[in-house]
């Protein structure tokens, strides 16, 4: 039997599955627990191969069964689509990893001051990283459910662009009378008093 050493870090790794087996508890929920062993870490976007470290494994519990009985339906999806899991609990329970190749996300566990890692989201070889440690089920999942709310609290803080100035009427230009002419020959230019212009003279 391989001797593993135990994981000692966060990240996106490739590995195998060599145990699962199911685990009830107190609380009523159901838990599909694997364990992997490292194949590879994902490192700025390159897959560095761990084939001459020594055998290093880490566990994981995918909770398939909730507290409330319900059947966790994306952590069933996520384990059918990694290792062609198709829902038999007996297949679970006779202890025969499936013969795959997954993608893990290990994230770290801390409990009374210790902290240990663990493998929190399982997806097939060949899936595209999006970071943040979320399968695509996951977002779709947060999508559906809070999707609405999330829209609404943001629109009361958005901006909205500010209505257009409104249009600056400008006056009409009223008439000016011109100015009388200069002064002749020291005569200077009286107008007629209005009313006068029919005067013979």
């Amino acid at each position: 039997m391989t001797e593993y050493e135990d994981m000692d870090r966060a990240g996106t790794f490739k590995a195998k599955p060599v145990y699962w087996g199911l685990n009830r508890y107190d609380t009523g929920s159901i838990a599909v627990s694997m364990k992997f062993e490292i194949l590879s870490q994902l490192e700025d976007d390159i897959w560095n191969s761990w084939e001459t470290y020594a055998p290093v494994a880490v566990w994981g519990k995918f909770f398939i069964v909730k507290k409330d009985g319900t059947i966790n339906t994306r952590t069933v999806e996520d384990l059918a689509k990694a290792t062609g899991w198709n829902g038999d609990p007996t297949a679970v329970g006779a202890g025969e990893a499936p013969d795959c190749i997954v993608q893990l996300t290990v994230e770290p566990n801390e409990y009374k001051g210790v902290t240990t890692y663990e493998a929190q989201w399982i997806n097939p070889d060949g899936y595209v990283h999006q970071g943040g440690g979320m399968s695509e089920g996951d977002l779709s999942d947060i999508q559906v459910r809070y999707g609405s709310l999330l829209r609404a609290a943001a629109a009361a803080h958005i901006k909205k662009p500010s209505a257009p100035a409104p249009e600056r009427k400008v006056p009409k230009q009223q008439s000016v009378a011109p100015p009388p002419p200069p002064p002749v020959d020291g005569f200077e230019y009286v107008p007629p008093p209005e009313g006068d212009e029919d005067l013979p003279f």
